[in-house]
């Protein structure tokens, strides 16, 4: 039975807090010292706001007191100005108040469901606030965004199935349009698509930015394919890193659209140590080199 779009964006909401709860202690314990409770989170809350919240206890209790509703409150709007935006760009608290919105239409969810589009950007919104806080949460949420993708993907497939066989029982009187074979890209379809978008951005990744195709390392690697020159690359960097005699200066000589920036791309995703081979065994071959 398919999974309803508001449990999939709750799931996404609980792996978020369990990133961002910690990451909030941590940086008000910073802050206001052994006192971070009561100065950090007791007296800026409003007595609505704050109410069931235990008044002492450890760390942890205290930490798993918070519910997303007051981690975002917290982190966008009380102490973004003095705390948070030393550390995260203005985009961490773009995001957080796009969730605070997404949360608010989950706590008031009538009848209709979330579409498929919204669920896709809420889950994306909490990937990319989540990076700087937590990776195992961040791929959490990834794995939701990549489940959503496909069950999209197998709908769209079995919609052109359909036609492709009431072509296929048709008597041919020529090559049938291209657009009664395939569907276009949802981005395309639905007029979404921004070349932007489509280019990659090494920068944008950097800063958590960009399409999720880039951003995820995963995605990343399942549609790019290694070419030996960017297995060349990597397998040199990692000689490099570990001490192997691997290249000093490796010069990509590729022309215009050549795949300078996905071979870079690869190399940041394989560097940051943050991949695992089950789910990219494309990179098997680069590793064992």
């Amino acid at each position: 039975m398919k999974e309803a779009n508001h449990e999939i964006i709750s799931k996404g909401f609980r792996f978020l807090l369990s990133g961002l709860a910690p990451y909030i202690t941590k940086e008000l314990k910073a802050e206001y010292g052994q006192d971070w409770w009561q100065e950090g989170v007791l007296d800026v809350l409003y007595e609505d706001q704050k109410r069931d919240l235990p008044l002492t206890g450890d760390d942890k209790t205290l930490t798993n007191s918070l519910d997303i509703h007051r981690c975002l409150l917290l982190f966008s709007e009380i102490h973004w100005q003095y705390i948070f935006r030393k550390k995260l760009s203005k985009n961490h608290r773009t995001w957080a108040k796009e969730l605070s919105e997404f949360r608010n239409r989950l706590a008031h969810l009538a009848g209709e469901d979330f579409s498929d589009d919204d669920t896709w950007r809420a889950l994306d919104t909490m990937s990319r606030l989540c990076e700087n806080m937590s990776f195992e949460n961040t791929e959490n949420i990834r794995v939701l965004l990549r489940d959503l993708r496909y069950r999209s993907k197998a709908v769209e497939a079995k919609e052109t199935d359909k036609k492709n066989i009431g072509i296929l029982n048709a008597k041919i009187s020529g090559l049938p349009s291209w657009r009664d074979v395939i569907s276009p890209h949802p981005d395309v379809r639905e007029g979404r698509y921004k070349n932007a978008e489509f280019a990659a951005d090494l920068s944008q990744v950097i800063h958590g930015e960009g399409a999720n195709e880039y951003r995820d390392p995963v995605e990343f690697f399942i549609r790019t394919y290694i070419t030996e020159g960017i297995k060349g690359l990597l397998v040199q960097s990692l000689k490099r890193v570990s001490g192997q005699d691997g290249e000093p200066v490796i010069q990509l000589k590729t022309a215009f659209g050549g795949g300078k920036t996905h071979s870079m791309l690869a190399l940041y995703h394989l560097m940051r140590g943050r991949l695992s081979l089950e789910k990219v065994p494309e990179l098997k071959s680069v590793l064992y080199e």
